[in-house]
């Protein structure tokens, strides 16, 4: 492991900084009808709240540290060092520049690019004056992709990635809207054998995710097994989807669990009635006929209704999390509260089955299917290259030149995906499951 001369390690831990928004809310005039089930269920805190809750600070630096000692681990392994040096490392941030990285062991050794690429000639062989054959990522990862394998039997994996939003049509979220015909058709397929559900997600409409649920259950009554497997995140809806599969594997760092439904519904009444000057008079036939407006102010009752729809859909998912991980509904709702457990801990709590990979995950359904020789089929499918198929998504709502800039940098991109998490959750108008943010960690 080489870096620049004038380079750097950056390694420093794990933090996580979250906006609260309450503060510029009240100063406009908005005021956030809120209701939640679970203690740690923290997606409504920065609309409710000008800091973190006890609740959502204890969880929050569990999992951080979780995540930092399974980085310590891997890096102590790696680089045949002690976990408590990498920790001083990173205390006193002895990786700031190339001479402390080297002499903490961080790195073998300093070299320019030049040198680098001398360095690369020796160990391959090649000589002096002849150039480097490079191969370029994209290539590499078509090239390092899943083996497609032989025979007639077929492993499907449904690649569950993005927000869960109900009746959506876009790229890189899951519906209902399109996950239902699909997996009909895999359910109906006899050539399929068995599932690998990919889950990368940090939930969304409960709704949506019951509706999923469903349809993998019926899936497995067909008698193909339902093996779950987790990326990143497989939090709130992204767990629920996954709770009734035959075996459970997730990443050591998976962000997992969060088993929680919050709603939210704004008040604007101040925003209209003081800062606009605009009112609104009212005539219904039926106490309820108005009701649940932005614009006027929220009833007893309503709220009342509100919330017990909210705890409906919560004992509804504890009962999907107890009866699908074999579990107690008291000892479920102990590990609930719209807690986030990182994988590791996950499997230590019953929520996880195994830690592994997405190729253990598929090795695994094709020990349960009784099957050695089969294809992969992924779905959803995408007939078109992934850059040309993006392009096309931006444009449609801004012109190419711009939507190419958009991505251009680092810190846009960054831009980018906080407003489309930010806009998951302003868009909630029925009760959701999901995270409170995609944590950038640093």
């Amino acid at each position: 492991m080489f870096i620049n001369p004038q380079g750097g390690v950056d390694l420093k831990g794990y933090g996580a900084s979250i906006p609260f928004f309450k503060n510029m809310l009240d100063k406009v005039g908005v005021e956030m009808n809120i209701f939640y089930a679970g203690n740690f269920k923290s997606a409504t805190e920065p609309f409710r709240l000008t800091e973190m809750s006890e609740f959502n600070r204890l969880q929050t630096k569990d999992f951080l540290t979780d995540m930092k000692n399974i980085m310590v681990e891997k890096i102590a392994k790696s680089r045949k060092m002690e976990a408590a040096k990498i920790e001083g490392i990173m205390t006193n941030y002895d990786g700031r520049n190339g001479k402390l990285a080297l002499a903490n062991g961080l790195v073998d050794g300093l070299y320019y690019k030049d040198e680098f690429e001398d360095f690369l000639k020796r160990k391959t062989g090649t000589e002096a004056d002849k150039k480097i054959k490079y191969i370029s990522l994209s290539k590499y990862n078509g090239l390092a992709d899943i083996d497609e394998g032989e025979g007639k039997d077929k492993i499907a994996i449904i690649n569950a990635e993005g927000e869960i939003i109900y009746g959506s049509d876009e790229l890189g979220i899951i519906s209902e809207k399109r996950y239902i015909e699909m997996l009909t058709k895999i359910r109906n397929d006899k050539k399929i054998k068995a599932v690998v559900l990919r889950v990368n997600s940090p939930g969304g409409n409960a709704f949506s995710s019951d509706v999923i649920w469903r349809e993998l259950e019926k899936i497995k009554e067909s008698g193909k097994p339902v093996i779950a497997s987790f990326g990143d995140y497989a939090a709130s809806g992204g767990y629920y989807i996954a709770a009734g599969a035959d075996m459970i594997v997730a990443q050591p760092n998976t962000l997992t669990g969060s088993i929680g439904v919050f709603m939210m519904f704004p008040n604007a009444t101040k925003l209209m009635n003081e800062k606009i000057g605009v009112t609104f008079d009212t005539i219904k036939t039926h106490p309820f006929a108005t009701g649940f407006s932005p614009f006027l102010n929220l009833s007893d009752k309503e709220k009342e209704l509100l919330q017990e729809s909210t705890m409906d859909i919560y004992d509804l998912f504890i009962d999907r999390v107890s009866k699908g991980r074999k579990l107690s509904i008291d000892s479920t709702k102990v590990i609930a509260q719209g807690r986030v457990w990182t994988g590791k801990k996950a499997k230590e709590i019953g929520l996880v089955d195994e830690l592994g990979n997405l190729d253990d995950a598929i090795k695994i359904a094709a020990d349960k299917a009784g099957i050695q020789t089969y294809k992969i089929v992924e779905y959803p499918t995408i007939k078109e290259d992934f850059i040309s198929t993006i392009i096309k998504e931006i444009q449609k709502g801004q012109g190419g030149e711009e939507a190419i800039k958009l991505f251009s940098t680092k810190d846009e991109r960054k831009l980018y995906e906080q407003y489309q998490s930010l806009k998951g959750i302003l868009r909630c108008k029925e009760p959701n499951a999901r995270l409170p943010f995609i944590f950038d960690f640093n």
